[in-house]
């Protein structure tokens, strides 16, 4: 009987064949999508069809497969640990894991004996499907395993965080985890996260950056500045050629995006150059014809963004501006001043006069 569940356990496959016409048309392209991923290695095609399929709640298993993961868990776990381990199959892993309480899962992410990068994953992202925040001890499991799956393979952890990084317990999750996460790790964190351009996510990232410890803000912030800043500046740029922006671009990883930028110019001089650049770029721009005004008006919030946020990094470093700087600010400011009309349209009811810099400068 012993070695019976053992060698199902070990036996286990989840395949998935093509139903032919008896199936619809979007099973039918999610059964294509999965099998040519499987061919393929590509774990985004796969998860495609893992997710059509949890939505459709067909992620429940089949009783004798629970009554097989119990049964191994109890007569030897070492044993049961080390077969699910050798597991290749990503179908067959989330079978698995659909299979066992949560407590086996927590197990699974921390235990030594999962050296596989594919099972570590899986049942991290198991456990942070749920919108309902986690428990201590769940919460103390994914991100032991999200430390564990950045040294052991960066092409999953890079997967996980593209594809996890919307789920509500995430953020919790890699802030506790930035801690602990190596240089490497934390870059790979930062060029994989998208600055989205919405706020949906703003008070999220606002507790991902309280779980990081005093002791270890300077080291992530020397990892992630530059990247982020790159990136934010990519976007800003991209949103330069769309219509209908009337508004500063306050996006969920504003205050992030806010700390990099402390961080990077809290040398005045380094800030004073920085300024002056945006400064002249924006007094070039201004002056450019086009020919669809919804697009300059984009420019304008685009550049009253970037303006906006090196005056918060002005007045928190309590810098003083010296005279030509100062000066080229307040003819740059008089030149947005003429496209005051642009303000009527935001959407959250804030005017010129609310924004910090343009009160220094009436």
């Amino acid at each position: 009987m012993e070695s019976d569940v053992f060698n199902k356990l070990r036996a286990l496959t989840i395949n998935v064949v093509d139903g032919g016409v008896s199936q619809s048309i979007s099973d039918k392209e999610y059964t294509r999508l999965y099998i040519n991923g499987k061919r393929e290695g590509n774990m985004h095609k796969q998860y495609e069809f893992i997710n059509a399929m949890e939505r459709g709640g067909l992620n429940f298993p089949e009783p004798e497969l629970v009554y097989i993961l119990k049964e191994a868990f109890e007569i030897d776990e070492d044993r049961a640990l080390f077969i699910i381990n050798d597991k290749t199959d990503i179908l067959t892993i989330a079978f698995i894991g659909y299979g066992v309480q949560e407590s086996i899962k927590k197990h699974i992410i921390k235990s030594s004996a999962i050296t596989n990068p594919i099972v570590k994953y899986e049942m991290i992202r198991q456990i942070l499907k749920t919108h309902i925040p986690l428990e201590n001890s769940a919460l103390d499991a994914v991100t032991r395993g999200c430390v564990q799956l950045s040294e052991m393979d960066a092409m999953v952890f890079s997967f996980m965080l593209n594809e996890l990084q919307c789920q509500s317990n995430f953020f919790i999750m890699i802030g506790r985890a930035l801690n602990s996460l190596s240089d490497n790790a934390i870059k790979i964190y930062a060029e994989n996260i998208n600055l989205q351009r919405g706020v949906g996510y703003f008070e999220q990232v606002n507790t991902l950056l309280e779980q990081i410890e005093k002791e270890n803000w300077d080291k992530i912030f020397s990892s992630i500045t530059e990247i982020i800043y790159r990136k934010w500046n990519d976007l800003l740029d991209k949103s330069k050629a769309e219509k209908g922006i009337d508004d500063i671009i306050i996006c969920s990883y504003s205050n992030l995006i806010l700390c990099c930028m402390l961080n990077l110019f809290s040398n005045q001089d380094n800030f004073f150059i920085e300024l002056n650049d945006i400064l002249e770029t924006c007094d070039k721009y201004l002056y450019t014809w086009h020919s669809d005004s919804s697009v300059m008006k984009t420019a304008y919030f685009v550049y009253a963004t970037k303006l906006y946020m090196l005056r918060l990094i002005q007045i928190n470093c309590k810098f003083t501006l010296y005279k030509d700087l100062n000066d080229k600010l307040k003819t740059v400011c008089g030149l947005l001043e003429n496209y005051r009309d642009y303000w009527k349209y935001t959407t959250n009811g804030k005017t010129l006069e609310d924004v910090t810099m343009w009160n220094t400068y009436k």
